[in-house]
């Protein structure tokens, strides 16, 4: 009996483990043929996720025909727009000269590539394709490979707070790193008020299996810029790697994949107030919200003088 509970505890957590979705984090090794226009990755992309990139090798786009020689090859990076805007046939006009360009989805908007693209966030959902921006394949020879890592967009939580002033009790919000990376993350917190204003911002060190929890009354809230604690708001988090330090104010890669959960303060029922608890919902982050809330707490960092700084809580 007692092996047969193992067994079956064991074909349980099998089935979990294969229930798991796959790895947030995808990558491959891509050589160009500079013969045609575009190359299948073989990678499938979603809308927000992140696409790092970069690429080397040497491509000579006039084989045997170079009227000076030398002057025909170039890296991924290609020559500028300028040495080739008159010409015509270019599948991305605009791009430089025979450089590394993408594409997402058969009929996507060509996007600059060249030997380096870091953290670009895909506007679209489809097929990754890489390709040549020249007009003339034919006499092309030489190689590139490029180096492609797709990172998705498991890297955004959301939750809210509510009833945040005495005597209702204090919130809580709970953090996990489930170990993906299996190394150190950061959470970088920033807390807006119900009337869409951050109050606070702050970027805490979460290790591999760590449990950090926050008070948002004492943690989250008392420290507001303007000076004025929010008794609802929204926290959001972004999951980032760990470089010695967590600024969230500063440029960052959002790296998976924090875990959080907050529990609310609902409305007095007498003198007793209902407490639950949610798992905080994951969002896609693009690059125009990122870059705002990095702006946003850089504004609250250099102006609030101490003022609109959360605290970490304990744990880590």
């Amino acid at each position: 009996m007692f092996l047969r509970t193992r067994m079956l505890l064991f074909l349980t957590a099998v089935c979990a483990l294969m229930a798991i979705p796959a790895s947030a984090q995808k990558s491959a090794t891509v050589n160009i043929v500079l013969t045609q226009v575009w190359t299948d990755t073989g990678l499938q992309v979603s809308s927000g996720d992140m696409i790092t990139i970069t690429a080397s090798g040497t491509l000579d786009w006039y084989t045997g025909g170079c009227p000076v020689a030398g002057t025909c090859n170039t890296t991924p990076s290609g020559d500028p727009y300028s040495s080739c805007q008159g010409l015509s046939g270019f599948p991305a006009p605009g791009l430089a000269c025979w450089s590394l360009i993408g594409k997402i989805g058969q009929n996507g908007t060509p996007f600059q590539v060249g030997t380096s693209l870091t953290n670009f966030t895909a506007p679209a959902s489809g097929e990754l394709f890489l390709g040549v921006n020249d007009n003339y394949l034919p006499d092309n020879t030489g190689s590139w490979i490029a180096k492609v890592v797709v990172t998705g967009a498991d890297v955004y939580e959301l939750n809210y707070f509510s009833n945040n002033a005495a005597p209702a009790p204090d919130a809580t919000l709970r953090i996990d790193n489930p170990g993906l990376t299996y190394g150190t993350l950061c959470a970088m917190i920033y807390v807006f008020d119900a009337d869409q204003q951050l109050t606070e911002c702050c970027g805490c060190t979460e290790t591999h299996n760590g449990l950090r929890t926050l008070s948002v009354r004492s943690n989250l809230t008392s420290n507001p810029l303007t000076g004025v604690v929010s008794k609802n708001g929204v926290i959001k988090i972004v999951s980032t790697a760990f470089n010695g330090a967590c600024n969230p104010a500063s440029s960052f890669s959002p790296t998976p994949n924090l875990r959080a959960w907050v529990t609310h303060i609902g409305n007095s029922v007498g003198s007793a107030y209902p407490i639950t608890e949610t798992e905080s919902s994951n969002s896609t982050l693009g690059a125009t919200e990122l870059s705002n809330l990095q702006a946003q707490c850089s504004f609250i960092t250099v102006l609030g003088s101490g003022q609109g700084v959360c605290t970490c809580g304990s744990g880590d």
